[in-house]
């Protein structure tokens, strides 16, 4: 068995030491500063079999999570409602959502310019506080 490789250590002013499996499997350590990196590393291989379960079910999920496709026609759900993407060539800003017809209209200059996961994260923004202020 080889060790296990941790890809950060983190020293910090804390009093515990800790193992983090992050969404890109990275295996990331936070240690107190008067913790040896002997003493962080036999602790991660002590917590070997976690990791690799942590990574696994990262894997799982990531195969799992749906991929946002942008093209024209696309659909997005957000708070139980579905929303059909268009590009548009006349809009002032870089989206417009058209609740009657439940779509998002995102500008081709902005999606050029910026990209259409940027405008599409500032889409959802808006949504979920206009949602949130309602509630």
């Amino acid at each position: 068995m080889s060790n296990i490789i941790l890809d950060k250590i983190i020293w910090e002013k804390r009093k515990t030491l800790v193992i983090r499996v992050n969404f890109e499997n990275e295996v990331i350590a936070k240690a107190p500063y008067f913790l040896s990196k002997k003493l962080v590393m036999e602790f991660a291989e002590s917590k070997r079999e976690w990791i690799e379960k942590k990574k696994a079910e990262n894997l799982i999920a990531l195969e799992k999570t749906p991929k946002f496709e942008f093209r024209e026609g696309a659909v997005y759900r957000v708070f139980d409602k579905e929303y059909r993407l268009e590009y548009r060539d006349d809009l002032a800003r870089d989206f417009e959502t058209d609740e009657a017809n439940f779509s998002i209209k995102i500008s081709r200059r902005a999606a050029e310019k910026v990209g259409e996961a940027k405008i599409i994260k500032a889409w959802h923004k808006e949504i979920a506080r206009r949602e949130l202020s309602e509630i």
